[in-house]
């Protein structure tokens, strides 16, 4: 074996030696941190089916889920609900909307219109949160919300709070606007 044959192993060896690779930059991380997201989606959108009883439908520019803080982020959100026979029960739209998981409460902000069909009724405002367990809506203190009815009523204050459990809409401050009753709209 000539004298540069005899060196090609200890070259390898050489070389081998030198060229190590770090594969723990490349591995992925065991535990994500919570404000990343675990799940994106980009026009999204998902329905709830409850057979027999009513359809919920969202459509989603984006949403993105963070299981360890038990919520879902939506943005540019449309949404409605259909009873059984396909008719109408709700619809609106938010520019953020947040859903948590744990409890169903939801936070809307931005842009918010809501409208009932039930209640024969629409909600404007900028920020809205709905708490499942007391089953009540409520806005900021400071921020106005506007309450029309199909009956031709406006309603514009702050301080709102929606209670379902009675059908009660109360405003703390700064109410003004029309109430069209039953006299005024011939219903009887």
């Amino acid at each position: 074996m000539s004298y540069p044959a005899r060196l090609f192993p200890l070259f390898l060896l050489f070389i081998a030696a030198g060229c190590s690779l770090d594969y723990r930059q490349a591995q992925v991380a065991d535990t994500r941190p919570e404000d990343v997201p675990e799940t994106i989606l980009r026009g999204a959108l998902f329905t709830v089916v409850r057979p027999g009883y009513r359809t919920f439908t969202v459509r989603a520019e984006r949403a993105e889920s963070y299981p360890e803080r038990n919520e879902q982020q939506f943005w540019n959100v449309t949404f409605q609900e259909l009873d059984r026979d396909e008719k109408l029960l709700t619809r609106g739209s938010a520019e953020r909307i947040t859903y948590f998981t744990e409890n169903d409460n939801v936070e809307l902000s931005g842009d918010i219109s809501f409208y009932s069909a039930t209640q024969e009724a629409g909600i404007a405002a900028s920020y809205l949160y709905w708490d499942d367990g007391n089953r009540t809506l409520t806005a900021h203190q400071d921020e106005a919300v506007t309450v029309t009815r199909d009956n031709g009523s406006v309603i514009k204050g702050k301080g709102f709070r929606a209670d379902m459990r009675i059908n009660e809409v109360t405003f703390s401050d700064g109410v003004e606007g029309t109430l069209v009753t039953e006299e005024d709209s011939g219903e009887s």
